[in-house]
């Protein structure tokens, strides 16, 4: 996904997708970490994540399910990488 030109995927995307990566749980291979706190960390917009998220769940890159996560009331969104040969056709 990498290294595919920037017509197909912004270095955003990318970048998200590689913060989904490296947050990674080994334990359930899903991670549990907000838009928002993605987009504080790279200093955009939260819209400009959240498009990020849904091509790369449009593309089947990644699966979002959600979880109820000790300590809070309202539920949060869990990623799991979907490996590239088993996503969308490229």
């Amino acid at each position: 996904m990498l290294t595919r030109p920037k017509a197909e995927y912004s270095y955003v995307e990318k970048l998200v997708a590689v913060r989904i990566a490296t947050a990674i749980n080994p334990t359930d291979r899903s991670w549990v970490l907000s838009q928002g706190r993605i987009a504080e960390e790279f200093g955009c917009g939260i819209r400009i994540v959240k498009s990020a998220v849904a091509k790369l769940k449009a593309d089947g890159l990644i699966r979002a399910t959600r979880v109820r996560v000790p300590g809070h009331n309202k539920l949060f969104n869990s990623y799991q990488l979907v490996p590239v040969e088993l996503s969308g056709p490229f």
